[in-house]
């Protein structure tokens, strides 16, 4: 059976929808490439950086500024990535939006994903009238959201610790009480403040959530009075209330 939605589209918005679902897995896998670039750029630029502070070369040469300073280069790439995986959770949001309405999910009761779509608005690429109206697809968007992923802690949490751990050995083995490699300490502040971020994020959203599971509870409980006064003529028990 053909859902209600797709026999609404015409012959040429189908055509518009197919060509814009095909760009939306263009501009995914595109983002997705730069992302998995930027990583590797990463490792190496940091690894450049920890080797020529240390004075692998020649000890003699060591910079302890630049080694200190390593630290930065994850969070950088850190943020970078982050940023171009927003942008792809965008188009994502737009091609799920698209799949409910395509398959009957426009009929004003919600989906599995939470999306409600009564009318698609075509060629909306980054979703935007979903997420002015959806707290969960912009949670999913949310640029500490994104830099908080496993992937992402993992990996340039690694190079992080890297650098931590090396200027503490540096520190307490006395050989240099330089003031840039105690501030490397800071380092793990802007991962912790956007952990900080997210999780006040869920706890809004699931109080959010919850407003709204115990708001349709109620209606069904209304509507199941309407149904019992309906069909016997008496009002329901306070039991049923």
């Amino acid at each position: 059976m053909v859902p209600d939605n797709l026999s609404k589209l015409t012959d040429r918005q189908l055509e518009m929808v197919k060509l814009e679902v095909e760009l939306l897995e263009q501009r995914i896998i595109h983002l997705e490439n730069i992302q998995y670039h930027l990583r590797q750029f990463s490792v190496a630029l940091w690894t450049l950086a920890l080797g020529v502070g240390l004075g692998v070369s020649d000890v003699a040469q060591r910079d302890l500024r630049l080694l200190a300073a390593s630290g930065l280069i994850p969070l950088v790439f850190l943020y970078l990535d982050a940023w171009y995986a927003r942008a792809a959770q965008r188009f994502r949001t737009r091609r799920l939006e698209i799949a409910e309405y395509l398959n009957g999910g426009g009929d004003g009761e919600g989906t599995a994903s939470g999306l409600s779509i009564t009318h698609l608005v075509l060629l909306d690429f980054t979703a935007s009238k979903v997420r002015q109206t959806d707290p969960k697809a912009r949670y999913r968007e949310h640029i500490a959201v994104k830099a908080t992923r496993t992937i992402r802690v993992f990996f340039y949490g690694f190079q992080l610790t890297g650098t931590v751990l090396l200027c503490t050995l540096l520190w307490v083995s006395g050989q240099s009480r330089f003031v840039y490699v105690a501030l490397a300490w800071t380092y793990f502040l802007p991962l912790a403040a956007a952990f900080l971020v997210r999780g006040r994020m869920q706890k809004t959203l699931d109080a959010t959530d919850s407003a709204e599971d115990l708001f349709d509870l109620q209606g069904k409980q209304v509507e199941g009075n309407r149904l019992t006064v309906a069909s016997t003529g008496r009002p329901a028990s306070p039991s049923a209330r």
